[in-house]
């Protein structure tokens, strides 16, 4: 796909990830490649699971729900970036998911 909407993006090329269907519902290979860590995860008991439709403002879930977890201590939650602090199950990569 080529974008040319905008002088400064003419030529530029946007690769699609390839998928890989789990279950018959196709996933960006990235994602399909670490779904066994993902179903293998172990939550512990005062773990938090946030669902978020895609596109839906689930960055600022993250970001909201880590504040009321901190008490509204804004400096804790700069402690470090939101996907270290609020990690996404399906996003880790190299099988370094924590589990319980």
């Amino acid at each position: 796909m080529e974008l040319d909407y905008h002088p400064e993006l003419r030529g530029i090329t946007v690769n699609r990830p390839p998928l890989k269907l789990l279950q018959d519902v196709p996933f960006p290979a990235w994602v399909a490649d670490n779904w066994e860590t993902v179903t293998n995860f172990q939550a512990k008991p005062d773990d938090l699971l946030i669902a978020t439709f895609p596109k839906s403002g689930s960055t600022w879930m993250q970001e909201i729900v880590d504040l009321i977890c901190r008490n509204g201590d804004v400096g804790m939650c700069k402690r470090a970036p939101v996907y270290y602090r609020v990690p996404i199950l399906e996003f880790f990569m190299n099988n370094i998911l924590p589990t319980g």
